[in-house]
């Protein structure tokens, strides 16, 4: 008798992406992991994407939210149901990405392989075949996120002090690690949700690894400069509000990163402003404002800076920046 293997739930969140949905949803049906469901949580979509979904896929599973959610709100119904459905594995799967026909076979032959892996994640390469992704490593004492140039790393998520963190973007997570940590950070509403869940992983014993054999390509390749101001927003406010958690405040790593993430705001307001995007001026300083003002949760529709508060920062921001480095 052939042993089963796990189960795994595939919980792709959707938000009016309906090609890319489409797309996606192709591709991994080719694969030839056989023990898996597909469940697609939409965070309500205004581009046909459930009516076209439900007509092709009627088999698949689908959470309609009444609003965005966010990728945390959004992704957590999703681990949710998957949980209380018998889920072995939740593999968070991006809209926008693209599934080999072996990924799923392989990352769930990784995290089998040892019982305190916790987290795991194929590299990510962009449409053209370049790394996008391969891991990144925390280290909280200087206050950096490096980005890995290599995927040669034994995921023992521990070497130096540093934390191996992994993206959101396809990222397989065992069932005892959501049973002991929960689901992600809803503060967040989007962005370091994923990094504050591999911190939360590493600090409960399990492994945060790079399933090297596998391979997920994802669309989105936008560099930072040229994204929308919501993204400027959350990014900016999000990183305050992620290395908070882990500081005391009065400690030397505080008062670094205090330090260095003024700067780094002087630094992208100045250039957002150099380059005539006022809306992303006036979201990255937002961010700021509501980052001091613990302020979590979807962008604030009303959320406003001070006239004086932005005077100041945009007065020489990069004289200021650059002493604060």
């Amino acid at each position: 008798m052939v042993e089963e293997k796990p189960k795994v739930f595939v919980s792709i969140l959707s938000w009016n992406g309906c090609d890319d949905l489409l797309h996606c949803l192709e591709n991994l049906f080719l694969s030839d992991y056989e023990n898996f469901e597909v469940l697609v949580v939409d965070n309500g979509s205004t581009d046909q994407s459930v009516e076209t979904v439900k007509s092709r896929y009627p088999h698949i599973k689908i959470i309609q939210n009444t609003t965005n959610l966010g990728f945390t709100g959004g992704n957590n119904v999703g681990m949710k149901y998957a949980t209380d459905n018998g889920a072995d594995y939740v593999f968070l799967l991006n809209d926008d990405a693209i599934v080999m026909g072996d990924t799923l076979s392989k990352l769930v032959s990784c995290s089998e392989s040892d019982k305190t892996i916790g987290l795991a994640s194929p590299i990510v390469y962009t449409v053209d075949g370049k790394i996008q992704f391969c891991g990144s490593l925390l280290d909280l004492n200087e206050t950096k996120i490096h980005s890995k140039i290599s995927y040669e790393h034994d995921g023992s998520s521990n070497k130096n002090g540093l934390i191996d963190c992994l993206w959101g973007t396809a990222l397989l997570i065992k069932k005892e690690l959501i049973q002991t940590i929960g689901l992600l950070d809803d503060r967040f509403f989007a962005y370091f949700e994923d990094t504050d869940y591999s911190v939360r992983s590493h600090a409960s014993g399990f492994k945060n690894i790079i399933a090297t054999e596998a391979k997920v390509i994802h669309k989105n390749t936008t560099l930072q400069a040229e994204r929308p101001p919501h993204y400027h927003y959350l990014y900016i406010r999000n990183k305050y509000m992620f290395f908070m958690k882990y500081y005391e405040h009065g400690t030397f790593s505080y008062f670094r990163f205090i330090r260095l993430y003024v700067s780094e705001v002087l630094y992208l307001a100045g250039n957002l402003r150099d380059r005539d995007l006022q809306n992303c001026v006036d979201a990255c300083l937002t961010g700021f404002w509501d980052a001091i003002s613990r302020t979590s949760g979807p962008p604030g529709k009303n959320s406003s800076v001070p006239a004086w508060v932005k005077k100041i920062i945009l007065w020489h921001p990069y004289f200021i920046a650059n002493l604060l480095k």
